[in-house]
């Protein structure tokens, strides 16, 4: 028995606990396999016309996920269900005490808390306060009051191995103690040990962008995913896992981190690199793999020259420098979206060139080049339909001087009945000329003849070395990129197209063109990304994230 003057009065807590989890186990799995039933019995009434059984089988299915998470949050928490303890007197006199855990446990006749999830707001009272006044904010507010206990618990294989009543947050024995077996070279959650700077950055506001810079080894991916684990926590009523994503330089970088991910609750999380990320975007692209450069310096095929005049190409494809260029290509590709002439309905100037090219370029000018397209058609289409209206009541106003004209001769009825006919016949005839003149004048205006897709716009700009280095020209002037490496650049991609291929640091360009292109618009439901190993990402990929990811919060590690 340990030596702690509140050691029974602990292990009848722990008692108490193991009870609660083995109960809400229980019900939890009963629970499930009642749910699991009744989908079975849905999915054998389901008919294709069935609406509302479909309707019942989704809730079921949805509350069927989260039994079984609950289950496996509690089978963890049979191992160790909190870590410590602290005791909290509010100003208005409340005592509370507060055992936290990994995982919350509420008692489910009275709904008395039994363990807190250590992400919780009242959990920010053992990583962040010292003994003596104290508060913590909560959805109500702050909450203030006296921090007189804060107690370390550890807890191994159903009992009690060590009591330590403490100050700051972990003393160097219980952080050796948590973090010092780590021998599988993976990540390990540390919720038990979490000091008052980590913190800061694990509760940090969701909807401002966070930078974490720290050595290799110093512990920024750990705290990023525990911070991860917060905001799933504290937004559970507006989002999903499924909003949140890590991205990582690279699928060995993903392996690293994938034993911690489970633990925390965030296994389903969107865990990708920038290459899936953009390939799940741009769709079936040939790209080459990142390795094989590395691959053929060590077996000779390539020597170092070539080794650096290929790191100085994909650093050039990379830089702000390259964006410019695919810039001043698609300035070029704009002006061929409106044809060398005004737009006609016959004779008639709907619009002129140079106003269409404002429409399109300045009105609409912020929108990706496809929705300019449908919006400028539109604007065209409507200026169009004007003056076709205003011609066909030009034709109804000649038609009715003709029609007078012949009432006022003295021709015979029937030869003043077959012209009348005439006369409308040939006013029918024109109206239907003016809508098919209109139809087929708007519709060559505004059929762009260009090439739809990012790769066949990439294809495009890679055809002819000159008019390359001309777009280049700024960038090759000012220094930022050396003449050779623009031509050798144009050169080795230009052969990899028309191989039918790519190499990873395409990808981003394509990502951009297809930025400017189409836009992402319903491409990711992603609403906050972890960014790690972010001295790994080019300037250009973190651009194309941040524009295909819009309206998301960033924490970016490196």
């Amino acid at each position: 028995m340990l030596e702690h003057q509140d050691y029974r009065e602990e292990k009848d807590y722990l008692d108490m606990a193991f009870r609660e989890i083995e109960k809400s186990l229980a019900e939890a799995t009963s629970g499930a396999g009642a749910l699991n039933l009744t989908m079975e019995t849905l999915k054998k009434k389901r008919t294709t016309d069935n609406s509302q059984a479909f309707v019942e089988m989704m809730v079921s299915s949805m509350l069927s996920e989260r039994a079984e998470l609950r289950i496996k949050n509690l089978t963890k928490a049979r191992r160790k269900p909190y870590f410590c303890r602290v005791d909290f007197t509010e100003s208005d006199g409340q005592k509370d005490r507060y055992y936290i855990g990994k995982t919350g446990l509420l008692r489910n006749e009275d709904q008395e808390l039994i363990i807190m999830d250590w992400r919780a707001p009242a959990a920010n009272l053992y990583y962040d306060s010292r003994i003596g006044e104290a508060s913590y904010s909560s959805p109500a507010g702050t909450v203030d009051g006296t921090l007189t206990l804060k107690r370390q618990i550890i807890v191994e294989d159903g009992d009690i191995r060590e009591i330590r009543d403490i100050d700051v947050t972990a003393s160097d024995e219980f952080l050796q103690a948590s973090l010092g077996a780590n021998s599988e070279g993976r990540l390990k959650e540390i919720v038990a040990t979490i000091q008052g700077e980590q913190n800061e950055v694990i509760r940090a506001d969701m909807w401002k962008p966070l930078i974490v810079q720290g050595a290799a080894g110093s512990g920024k991916t750990t705290i990023a995913l525990h911070r991860m684990a917060w905001l799933i926590y504290n937004n559970e009523k507006t989002m999903k896992p499924e909003n949140f994503m890590i991205l990582a330089p690279n699928k060995f970088f993903l392996d690293y981190i994938s034993e911690v991910l489970p633990e925390l609750g965030v296994d389903q999380t969107v865990q990708t690199t920038y290459r899936e990320f953009a390939l799940g975007i741009l769709g079936r692209i040939k790209v080459t793999e990142q390795g094989d450069r590395l691959r053929q310096l060590a077996s000779g095929d390539i020597d170092m020259d070539a080794w650096n005049r290929n790191a100085r190409i994909s650093g050039i494809k990379g830089s702000l420098s390259f964006k410019r260029i695919l810039d001043r290509y698609l300035s070029e590709v704009e002006k061929e979206l409106v044809p060398q002439r005004d737009l006609c309905i016959g004779k008639n100037v709907v619009c002129s060139r140079a106003e269409a090219l404002e429409i399109l370029n300045g009105t609409y000018g912020k929108l990706p080049l496809e929705k300019r397209l449908a919006e400028g058609r539109k604007h065209l289409q409507t200026r169009g339909d004007a003056l076709k209206e205003k011609l066909k009541r030009a034709v109804e106003r000649l038609t009715d001087e003709r029609i007078h004209k012949m009432k006022a001769t003295d021709m015979a009825e029937v030869e003043r009945q077959k012209l009348a006919l005439k006369i409308y016949e040939n006013r029918d005839s024109l109206v239907k000329q003016l809508d098919e003149a209109w139809k087929a004048s708007l519709r060559s205006y505004t059929s762009w003849s260009g090439e739809g897709t990012p790769m066949g716009l990439y294809k495009v700009l890679f055809q002819d070395m000159d008019q390359f280095l001309n777009y280049a020209g700024e960038e090759i002037k000012a220094g930022a990129i050396l003449e050779k490496d623009a031509r050798e650049l144009f050169g080795e991609t230009a052969e990899l197209l028309g191989a039918g291929k790519v190499e990873f640091e395409d990808l981003a360009a394509l990502l951009y063109l297809q930025h400017r292109l189409t836009g992402f618009d319903g491409k990711t439901k992603v609403k906050h990304v972890v960014v790690d190993e972010a001295q790994d990402f080019n300037i250009l990929q973190l651009f194309t994230l941040k524009a295909a990811i819009r309206d998301s919060s960033y924490t970016i590690l490196g």
